[in-house]
C-alpha cells in the first residue's frame, strides 16, 4: 500500500509536469506520526495519525518555483512509514499553512451538487450532525454522501482557517474549475462544487467620525476608482470624505485592514419619481479587492448590505468587469451609455423607471421636433 500511494504520487507529478507546471514529489518530511491501533490496522499495513507538520519542504519546492505534491505518509519516532488518513492529514497541514483555498476532491458517487448551499451558515450545522451520524436520511439541500472522517474534517477546517479562505467540494473532474474559481466573471451559472467559509464580519459605521482611519477609507476609495479608469482618483476619493460629513449614509467594511469597502446614501441623489414615497438608499460605493473577489467577499458583502437594506439602487460603468456578477443579484437594469443603473428590491420600482423613461422619450422627441 505504501508504494501504491508513492506511485500515485508519481503520477500526479508526472500529469503536471505534462501539463508544463513544475512539481515536485514529496513522499517524507512533512509528517510526524503514531501507529494507530492493531484495531484499525488492517492486516500487514502500517497506518498512523498525524501529530505534526513541518513546512521546510514544502517551502523549499515552492520557492524553485515547483508545486509541492505531498504524499499521505508519516514518519514515526521509531523511523517506521506510516500511511495517514488523507482527511486528518489535511486538517494538520491546513492549519499549519492557513491556506487561501482547501479543495477537497470527491468520487462521483459520493458527491452529489449541493446547489441550494454557497455559505458555510447553513452547511456547517448539516456537517455537524452528519458527522455525529446523527442525519439518517440524505437532506435534499445538501446531497453529499461522504465518509464521516473526510466531513469532520471539512468541519475542522473550516473552523481553524482565517476568514479569508475557502474550502471547496468538487469533483476530480472539475479540479481547474475549482482552481481558478472566484473572479467575478466565474460567478454565473451553476458551479459544480460547494464553497463553505467561515462568515466574515464586517464594522458598520453611520458617521464619518466613527471611522478609526480616514486614510484607510481614502485609499480603498483610490484603488477602487483608478480599477475603473478614473485619471483624477486620489482628488475624487478626498472630495468624497468630504462629502460624507454632510450625507446620511451607511458603511460597511471589513476589519485590520480595511480592504472592502461598500457605502449607502440613504437620502439617494437620484429622484426615480417625484413621488418622495419611490426615493430609495443608493448604494453608492462597491469597493472590492482583487484578492476579496478572489475569496467570494463580494458575496458576502452584498449579502450583508441587503441585509439591512432590501430596496437600494446603483450605478456602475457599462464595461466593468462586475456588471455580470451585478445583473444576477438585482431585479432589474437599464443601460444609459456609459452607465448601468440598477436595482433591487421595490417592485413598483419597475413601473416608476418605465414611466420616467416614457416622460423622457417624450421629452425628447418634443425636442427634435
Amino acid at each position: 500500500m505504501l508504494n501504491r500511494v508513492r506511485a500515485a504520487n508519481m503520477r500526479l507529478v508526472t500529469s503536471l509536469e505534462d501539463a508544463g507546471i513544475r512539481a515536485q514529489p514529496i513522499n517524507s518530511g512533512v509528517f510526524s506520526a503514531v501507529k494507530s491501533s492493531s484495531e484499525q490496522s488492517r492486516g500487514d499495513e502500517p497506518l498512523g495519525s498525524p501529530t505534526a507538520v513541518s513546512r521546510r519542504a514544502i517551502d523549499s519546492a515552492i520557492r524553485t518555483g515547483c508545486v509541492p505534491v505531498l504524499s499521505s505518509l508519516g514518519l514515526s519516532d521509531s523511523g517506521q512509514v506510516l500511511r495517514l488518513d488523507v482527511a486528518q492529514a489535511t486538517v494538520q497541514l491546513s492549519q499549519l499553512l492557513q491556506p487561501l483555498k482547501v479543495i477537497f476532491l470527491l468520487e462521483e458517487r459520493k458527491m452529489v451538487e449541493a446547489k441550494s448551499v454557497q455559505s458555510s451558515k447553513n452547511f456547517i450545522p448539516f456537517l455537524t450532525q452528519e458527522a455525529k451520524g446523527e442525519v439518517q436520511h440524505h437532506n435534499p439541500r445538501f446531497e453529499i454522501a461522504e465518509r464521516r472522517p473526510t466531513l469532520v474534517a471539512v468541519k475542522e477546517i473550516v473552523e481553524s482557517l482565517a476568514g479569508s479562505s475557502s474550502i471547496f467540494l468538487a469533483r476530480a473532474a472539475n479540479l481547474i474549475e475549482a482552481l481558478l474559481a472566484g473572479t467575478a466573471s466565474r460567478q454565473l451559472g451553476e458551479r459544480p462544487w460547494v464553497v463553505l467559509r467561515k462568515a466574515r464580519e464586517f464594522r458598520v459605521v453611520t458617521s464619518v467620525w466613527q471611522f478609526e482611519d480616514l486614510g484607510a477609507v481614502k485609499s480603498v476609495l483610490r484603488r477602487h476608482w483608478q480599477a475603473q479608469g478614473m485619471a483624477n482618483a486620489s482628488e475624487a476619493a478626498e472630495r468624497f470624505v468630504l462629502c460624507l460629513r454632510n450625507r446620511r449614509f451607511v458603511a460597511y467594511f471589513d476589519k485590520d485592514p480595511m480592504e472592502n469597502l461598500a457605502i449607502v446614501f440613504l437620502d439617494s441623489t437620484h429622484s426615480w419619481k417625484a413621488d418622495a414615497a419611490m426615493r430609495m438608499p443608493e448604494l453608492s460605493v462597491f469597493a472590492i479587492s482583487s484578492q476579496g473577489w478572489m475569496d467570494e467577499v463580494a458575496e458576502q458583502l452584498w449579502a450583508r448590505v441587503n441585509e439591512d437594506h432590501k430596496s437600494v439602487w446603483g450605478t456602475i460603468h457599462d464595461k466593468d468587469h462586475s456588471l455580470e456578477w451585478w445583473l444576477t443579484k438585482v431585479n432589474g437594469s437599464i443601460r444609459r451609455a456609459p452607465e448601468v443603473i440598477f436595482w433591487c428590491g421595490e417592485p413598483e420600482l419597475s413601473h416608476s423607471v418605465e414611466e420616467m423613461l416614457e416622460s423622457e422619450n417624450l421629452l425628447v422627441a418634443a425636442v427634435a421636433a
